[in-house]
């Protein structure tokens, strides 16, 4: 399995950094559409950016940091922070 296909893409997309820049866009995504109060954009951006790469897992604990500066609501700042915890977790 350390020869599949599969793995010498991974560590070719690992070695080259082409892996963590789509999980770079959607977090500056993520963190733009926050900055502005959209909530479900930066939601959405932020599951993009962890399905490109592992490297964009803490995003959840930013939305949620971002969501408590702003003063928005209690679910705001909970759902993200919640979510990340649960990312992290598993």
């Amino acid at each position: 399995m350390l020869f599949s296909s599969h793995a010498a893409e991974l560590w070719l997309q690992g070695t080259n950094g082409i892996s963590w820049i789509p999980a770079a866009f959607f977090c500056v995504l993520a963190i733009a559409c926050a900055h502005r109060g959209l909530s479900w954009a930066a939601g959405v951006a932020a599951v993009l950016g962890c399905l490109s790469s592992g490297a964009a897992l803490p995003i959840w604990f930013v939305l949620a940091l971002i969501a408590f500066l702003r003063n928005d609501s209690r679910l705001r700042f909970l759902i993200p922070g919640a979510i990340g915890v649960l990312v992290v977790v598993s």
